[in-house]
């Protein structure tokens, strides 16, 4: 990087503290708004700079169908048949939003997602299961159907159930999801084992979670043995190991999502320091890759962060400013009314600062949410990252919950990009600081992660690439 660079970061940095807009107090919703463009098809080289001022236009509002276009063009059933006892309108429900304004958004992306692709499970019959470890029983309360079945330990530290496939399945082309309500304790990792077709040769999607009531999770590969082939599946796995004493889980819904046909990337950067400006944006250049930044509104104009004019120009690269709402607490660790209120003043900032294109998505604090932060999120937000420690599909059915790894984690975080480039799944890598002498990834570690990256075959996308592609949009 050249002085003169140094030089304007710098004096950006400093000179930033002027240049902040500050957020208003709580105002009424007045008329619905959007950034909306068509997304980049190769979001490496030919990116387009954002506008300062995002065009004024209304999300339509009418009820989606039962069927969604796909990549291809085609069409990807919703609904399929449904197992016997599957409610009738479970995919019918129109998931609009009643209330109208410039902080909402039109439609619940959780409703939107939640029928994606095909039923592979419905748990309403529990016969083709058997328990290894721990009881597997059916109960009433659901995700969809009529029953779940609920996991429990009973001695052992873990849990694990198995469906065996005597003719093989085909899940080349398929990514997995399954609709979880994790009772006790706040957070565990769960593990999808694939044998295809037997135990040396297996897929192994391993993936953390939280107690958050019902709400999907989409799975990628963490770990590959022998060489498995995905044509025919003959046994899949389902394991979650309990470290915290005793552990109760349900699990329904388990469904599967047409495969994209590239791999892709996303690096976030979360709590807006200055070292993603000054350090990380000059390298991600060179690279010709976008980023996105979760911002901390009432951060903006320490000379920790990165000052409101950086911001533009990192926009203008075609980076993305979406919301980081992160005080003392997390959210759910706020009363309901503040959660809210919260949740609101972030996306009010970006929106106010030139930035509606990042303000329809969230950076989970502390990547913590639960039941009710999800409820308020989906009144306000597409899409919601949190750490899940795996690649995810990228028709992704669990829309505010999607899972990141950790970029400090330099070696691994390489192998996720190389599972997801096998795969042709997505990535999303969550950065803090970089370049400094702490913890954190260093800037020549960065570097090589991004070298890394450019020689994979992936594409590197935003939040609003990742949403624009998917077929509800």
């Amino acid at each position: 990087m050249s002085e003169r660079s140094l030089s304007r970061r710098a004096l950006l940095r400093v000179g930033g503290l002027g240049l902040v807009g500050l957020a208003g107090c709580v105002f009424d919703d007045e008329g619905e708004r959007s950034d909306r463009r068509t997304a980049r098809t190769t979001p490496r080289t030919t990116r387009s700079p954002s506008p300062t001022t995002a065009a004024t236009t209304a999300e339509p509002t009418t009820e989606k169908s039962t069927t969604e276009p796909t990549e291809t063009g085609t069409t990807e059933e919703t609904t399929d048949e449904k197992p016997s006892g599957e409610s009738a309108d479970l995919c019918s429900a129109a998931p609009r939003i009643d209330s109208r304004g410039p902080l909402l958004v039109a439609r619940n992306s959780r409703e939107l997602r939640k029928c994606a692709g095909r039923p592979l499970e419905s748990f309403e019959n529990l016969s083709p299961w058997a328990s290894i470890a721990g009881s597997m029983e059916p109960i009433p309360e659901s995700y969809t159907g009529t029953q779940a079945m609920v996991l429990e330990t009973t001695g052992d530290p873990y849990l694990s159930v198995r469906r065996h496939f005597p003719e093989g399945i085909d899940l080349s082309d398929r990514d997995l999801s399954l609709a979880i309500d994790l009772e006790t304790p706040d957070s565990e990792q769960v593990e999808l084992v694939l044998s295809a077709p037997d135990t040396e040769n297996t897929i192994t999607c391993k993936r953390s979670f939280r107690a958050a009531g019902w709400y999907r999770l989409d799975f990628g590969p963490t770990d590959v043995r022998g060489s498995p082939d995905l044509t025919d599946v003959r046994d899949l796995r389902l394991r979650v190991h309990s470290g915290k004493g005793h552990l109760r889980a349900a699990i329904d819904s388990l469904r599967t999502t047409e495969r994209a046909q590239r791999g892709a990337v996303m690096l976030t950067f979360d709590d807006n320091h200055h070292t993603q400006y000054e350090t990380a944006f000059p390298i991600t250049e060179e690279f010709g890759f976008p980023g996105v930044v979760g911002v901390i509104p009432h951060s903006v104009g320490k000379s920790s962060k990165i000052p409101l004019e950086a911001m533009g120009e990192m926009r203008a690269a075609g980076w993305e400013m979406v919301s980081h709402p992160q005080h003392d607490r997390s959210i759910p660790g706020m009363r309901p009314r503040k959660a809210r209120a919260a949740i609101r003043e972030s996306k009010r900032w970006l929106i106010e600062n030139g930035f509606e294109r990042g303000a329809q998505y969230l950076v989970w604090p502390y990547n913590e949410y639960d039941a009710e932060s999800l409820e308020i999120a989906s009144r306000h937000h597409h899409l919601g990252f949190g750490f899940g420690g795996c690649p995810v599909g990228r028709q992704v059915t669990g829309p505010l919950s999607v899972g990141r790894v950790h970029g400090d984690e330099i070696e691994r975080s390489k192998r996720m990009v190389d599972l997801a480039a096998r795969y042709d799944d997505l990535a999303i890598i969550m950065y803090h600081t970089v370049g400094l002498d702490n913890d954190r990834i260093g800037e020549q570690e960065f570097e090589s992660v991004m070298a890394h990256i450019d020689r994979a075959d992936v594409d590197v996308i935003t939040t609003s690439d990742l949403w624009e592609s998917l077929p509800t949009t």
